[in-house]
This record gives structure tokens, C-alpha cells and sequence, in this order.
């Protein structure tokens, strides 16, 4: 074989090698990049999941527990009539809301929001229901907790946080209303 052949394969073998590593690096900044944005997602659920529990201490209207449904349907009833309960009530399903839509436009980690108050929201769809649907009846707006009803629907049944082996929570949603 005569040099400049051997010098042709040399070459040929380099730009077959760097050409590997520039696909090598590109798949592998991708990972990091994928690491870190997933990272920042879980960042941020966990930043708005502690900013809940800091707005239900600052309420100046104590808002029932999520679980308690009697208390949850009297302060709604309560809420038709006087103004500064309709304020609370909106205010909390808002917030809700809008992390629903979070996790629909990826910008909050739906897994980790699941894992962490799957079966409350599913609780606070089902024990707000009448509330919302007396809104949506009235217009006001008439597309008013979508998001979270879309949310909680493709959960389907939903495990309490930390126990894996529980029975799951599943809410019937009456969508007929």
C-alpha cells in the first residue's frame, strides 16, 4: 500500500472518530439538559406546593380541610351570599387552577405533584363540585376549574403519598352537571 492510501485511511479513521464524539457529546448534552430542566420542574412543584400550605396559614378566612366535605359544602353555601368567602373560595380553586396548567404546559412535574397531593386534589374537585358547577351555571366563567378536572380525570385513581401498597382513592366525577 503506497502512503498517501495509508494517509487517506488515517484520515478517514480521525474524522469517522471525531465525528462519533461530536454525536456523543450532543447526545449526551441533551441528557443534561433533560436532567436539569426535569431537575428545575420538580424544583418549582415543590416551591408551589410549600407557597400552599403558606397561603392557607395567611387566609384571613379559615378554609375548611379538603376532606371534610360537610365543612367544604357549608362554607360554599356560605360563599353564595357573602362576598369576602366567594374571594376565598375563588382564590384557592384559582391557585389550584393554575397549577393544573402548569403540569398540562409542562412547566410543573405532574408526577411529583401526584405523588404529593394526588388524592386532595382529587378531594377538592369532588368536595368543591357544587361550588364549581353553581359558577359554571352562572357564567362566570362557564369553563371555571378545567384544567383541574382535566388534571384529576387523567390520575384516575390516585395513591396517598408514601405508601405505594395503599388502596388508591378514586373519585367519580359528575360531568353531567
Amino acid at each position: 500500500m503506497d502512503p498517501t492510501a495509508i494517509a487517506t485511511w488515517v484520515l478517514a479513521i480521525i474524522t469517522l472518530l471525531s465525528a462519533g464524539f461530536v454525536v456523543w457529546q450532543l447526545i449526551d448534552g441533551t441528557r443534561a439538559r433533560v436532567e436539569q430542566t426535569t431537575f428545575l420542574r420538580r424544583q418549582e412543584t415543590l416551591r408551589l406546593y410549600s407557597a400552599t400550605q403558606d397561603s392557607r396559614r395567611t387566609s384571613k378566612i379559615g378554609l375548611p380541610r379538603d376532606s371534610d366535605s360537610e365543612a367544604v359544602a357549608a362554607f360554599t353555601e356560605t360563599a353564595r351570599t357573602d362576598e369576602d368567602y366567594r374571594l376565598a373560595v375563588r382564590d384557592y380553586l384559582n391557585y389550584w387552577e393554575s397549577i393544573a396548567t402548569g403540569v398540562r404546559f409542562g412547566v410543573l412535574d405532574g408526577g411529583m405533584l401526584r405523588a404529593l397531593v394526588g388524592p386532595r386534589l382529587a378531594s377538592i374537585l369532588k368536595n368543591y363540585r357544587a361550588h364549581i358547577d353553581w359558577i359554571r351555571a352562572e357564567g362566570k366563567p362557564s369553563n371555571f376549574m378545567i384544567e383541574l378536572e382535566n388534571l384529576v380525570q387523567d390520575w384516575g385513581e390516585v395513591e396517598p403519598l408514601g405508601r405505594a401498597d395503599a388502596p388508591t382513592t378514586t373519585v367519580a366525577l359528575d360531568t353531567q352537571s
